[in-house]
């Protein structure tokens, strides 16, 4: 097996950038990259800013069929007070595969190159993503995620790092986070083939968030599969979508890190705004506070 790829392994974080104090939540699936099958007993992670014997070892036990993949385990990393700069995840699995009729245990086999992200000490802002939570979908969104995240943004997205246990408060979780966030990316991969026309429908929740979005008057950004025909509040001439082709997205991700610097000076534009309005209307509140609390002063007798 000397040289062989025996699997690959797939490390999914929440974003791309943190800051000390933090939390990183990071994901494991791994492919079997044999037509034999494998077992893993258990990964062992760590970053290259705790010491060796802080790493997480996790149980798996997991058989992979051959060519299959495995989602394996999950965890949380703290950021510490480290200087900003790249820092690495690296993993390792204790693997065996099923070869000549018996289980060879190939010890430990290592990532071949550790999973990057970035600790920075600036400011940033929350980005709410409205994605599909569908298996054959995650590859066009989880690779348009490292983009956003690099240019500053926090990416929160309900199903993936944020949760509701209550089904019934759904609309309203989504809701909630739309008006914490700072703008909203939609990206609308292809979903409903309509039997009038044949045309392509994005997912239904989508157009529900960008229209939270679109009525809290939050920076709004489509990005939209080429096959997908937008339709109501999405179709308005006033959102110019960004279209994709998702068999070629390497040029696709070239063209949105051109685009971040201007989508995130809109963004900072629109927070710098509504803070002035904000603190605008807190000094009406207080003034008017302030006038009542007189005018009651000066009618109460001596």
């Amino acid at each position: 097996m000397q040289g062989t790829i025996v699997w690959n392994m797939r490390v999914t974080l929440d974003r791309q950038v943190a800051a000390p104090g933090e939390t990183l939540y990071a994901q494991f699936s791994l492919a079997n990259a044999l037509a034999e099958p494998m077992f893993i007993e258990a990964i062992t992670w760590n970053t290259n800013f705790y010491p060796v014997d802080q790493a997480v070892r996790q149980e798996v036990k997991k058989i992979i069929p051959p060519h299959g993949q495995e989602y394996l385990a999950a965890g949380t990393i703290r950021i510490p007070d480290v200087p900003s700069d790249q820092y690495r995840i690296d993993v390792v699995a204790r693997t065996l595969i099923y070869h000549g009729g018996d289980w060879v245990d190939l010890q430990i086999v290592p990532l071949t190159e550790g999973k990057t992200f970035l600790v920075a000490h600036t400011p940033r802002f929350r980005a709410f993503v409205s994605r599909s939570l569908r298996a054959e979908d995650l590859p066009v969104a989880d690779a348009m995620l490292p983009v956003i995240q690099s240019w500053g943004f926090d990416t929160h997205t309900v199903g993936i790092n944020e949760f509701e246990s209550d089904p019934a408060k759904l609309s309203e979780r989504v809701l909630a986070e739309v008006v914490k966030a700072d703008c909203l990316f939609a990206v609308a991969t292809p979903r409903d083939i309509s039997q009038l026309d044949h045309l392509v429908r994005a997912f239904a929740w989508l157009n529900s968030e960008a229209s939270f979005a679109f009525a809290l008057k939050k920076p709004l950004l489509l990005l939209v599969d080429q096959s997908v025909k937008l339709e109501c509040l999405l179709a308005s001439p006033h959102l110019a979508p960004i279209r994709y082709d998702p068999a070629n997205l390497p040029v696709f991700l070239g063209l949105l890190n051109v685009m971040m610097p201007f989508v995130l000076q809109a963004v900072a534009h629109h927070v710098q705004t509504q803070t002035i309005v904000q603190r605008a209307q807190a000094e009406r509140v207080v003034a008017y506070g302030a006038f009542i609390a007189g005018t009651i002063q000066r009618k109460l007798p001596e």
